[in-house]
């Protein structure tokens, strides 16, 4: 039987982006900021090839607090902010969207 994955056996990829999407008010806000890091993919990540595969690719997972922010309801409370991850390999880009438990892709 294979050995489970180790900490360094999943994929690392930089982030320069970071796009937080987040309940405000009645609606939904979307911020936009430079980023520096990097994020490791965990294993339960969906893998899609882009358009041109040797671009890039989309990883996509669901994680509770994976990024916090104190303007979100949901992660200033004593609940988890449940969070729809999707990082974008070719543009270094990391989008965090918070309150996604009604989201089929993260159930």
């Amino acid at each position: 039987m294979p050995e489970p994955p180790t900490h360094s056996d999943l994929p690392t990829y930089e982030v320069r982006r970071e796009v937080d999407i987040r309940r405000h008010g009645a609606g939904w806000i979307v911020e936009e900021n430079d980023a520096e890091g990097s994020v490791e993919v965990p294993e339960h990540a969906a893998k899609s090839p882009l358009r041109a595969p040797d671009v890039g690719a989309l990883y996509e997972w669901a994680e509770d607090d994976f990024a916090t922010s104190s303007e979100c309801p949901r992660c200033v409370s004593p609940r988890p902010c449940h969070q729809h991850i999707k990082l974008y390999t070719h543009t270094a880009t990391v989008v965090v969207i918070h309150e996604a438990e009604g989201d089929a892709r993260c159930n």
